[in-house]
């Protein structure tokens, strides 16, 4: 939880990464949390180590990003 008001006004954003085929996974709820607060939300094809088994799409995200 982010209690320092500074914090807040961070800029910041969240990626999803998803496996093939789902809707959601045991990290969705983080992902609305971050949606809620008002964070861009990416979704990405793949598991939780995108930098290993997506690293040209996870740059291609990074550099698209503000």
């Amino acid at each position: 939880m982010l209690s320092n008001p500074a914090a807040r006004r961070l800029a910041a954003i969240y990626i999803l990464t998803i496996e093939k085929g789902a809707d959601r996974d045991d990290f969705s709820p983080f992902a609305d949390r971050a949606r809620a607060r008002g964070w861009p939300v990416h979704r990405m094809e793949g598991n939780h180590v995108p930098e290993r088994v997506a690293p040209a799409e996870l740059v291609e995200l990074l550099l698209r990003l503000p």
